[in-house]
């Protein structure tokens, strides 16, 4: 373990909409709720947020789900914590060894998400694409803190992906209009998600051409 990124994060002062990312490396947690009060300490000694919202993101886990999947979590506040949010930031915790999470969920990233507007959505669609990418994998070992901000300000971005298949609708369809002011983030993301996975049936949602799985929130967020 590198002693020095275990200690002290990397900031990056200028990210995408003026979001700032901490990162800590190798961090050593006990738990679950260590590591969300680790990830809640980077947020606050970074001057992004008040103390008090730790209490709220460990409120938010008893409320919604927040693994975004294949090692990655998205802890956040509540709805009414949004006071308590200085300026719109993230703050990694790298967990080399991995973390159980919930029930048959490993996570090696910890991205805590403070937010007073929609300025996270970016980071936040950026890092579902990541899932399941060689380059993800990689941040969970890396022991460059850069290398973590870079793959999350969209920097040195490999090839684009292939043109994905036409989108199609399925046998049954219906269509109507949301007005979600700050876009569809992690919280109606992950309602979204836990109310599809409570039918058998298959579903998904379609904005132009582009298609989602209900039942995934890190699908939606893409």
């Amino acid at each position: 373990m590198n002693n020095a990124h275990s200690s002290l994060p990397a900031v990056a002062p200028t990210a995408p909409a003026g979001l700032q990312i901490a990162v800590r490396l190798g961090a050593r947690v006990r738990d679950k709720a260590d590591a969300i009060d680790q990830a809640a300490r980077l947020l606050q000694d970074s001057g992004s947020v008040a103390p008090g919202y730790a209490a709220g993101m460990q409120a938010r886990e008893a409320q919604a789900e927040t693994f975004l999947g294949h090692g990655v979590a998205i802890p956040h506040g509540r709805a009414e914590d949004r006071a308590l949010v200085l300026r719109d930031a993230v703050a990694v915790l790298q967990v080399r060894e991995g973390l159980d999470w919930n029930a048959g969920q490993n996570v090696h990233l910890v991205v805590a998400v403070a937010a007073r507007s929609d300025a996270h959505i970016t980071l936040l669609r950026r890092l579902a694409g990541l899932l399941q990418t060689p380059r993800l994998q990689a941040l969970f070992t890396t022991g460059d803190a850069q290398q973590v901000i870079d793959a999350l300000q969209g920097q040195a971005d490999p090839a684009p992906p292939a043109a994905r298949p036409a989108a199609v609708d399925l046998a049954e369809a219906c269509e109507w209009t949301i007005a979600y002011p700050n876009g569809l983030h992690a919280r109606p993301a992950t309602r979204w998600a836990e109310a599809a996975r409570g039918f058998a049936s298959r579903m998904q949602v379609r904005h132009g051409g582009e298609v989602a799985d209900a039942r995934q929130m890190a699908s939606l967020l893409q």
